[in-house]
């Protein structure tokens, strides 16, 4: 996978503001993706889309206190990261 977030934290600590703006696009777009209404769903998205990435495994992306959200909204998560990884530069 990239290592788009790896490449965001290191743009920050050695202070590389190229990189930085560079990578703004890409965080404005995952930002865009899990923090939409109903906010309270920001840490289900989360899950998903580090289900997405291969972190954990779909049966832990359960949030029991978190709404329901629409049944699509997995899929897009996972669009929306496809884009990021074959978007994101560098």
């Amino acid at each position: 996978r990239s290592s788009f977030p790896c490449g965001v934290i290191t743009a920050h600590v050695v202070v590389n503001q190229d990189r930085l703006f560079e990578i703004a696009g890409a965080v404005d777009m995952l930002a865009e993706a899990l923090f939409i209404s109903p906010m309270e769903g920001y840490s289900k998205r989360i899950l998903c889309a580090l289900v997405h990435l291969g972190v954990i495994p779909a049966a832990a992306a359960y949030d029991p206190w978190g709404p329901e959200l629409p049944a699509n909204e997995f899929d897009k998560i996972g669009r929306m990261l496809a884009a990021l990884t074959t978007e994101a530069p560098g």
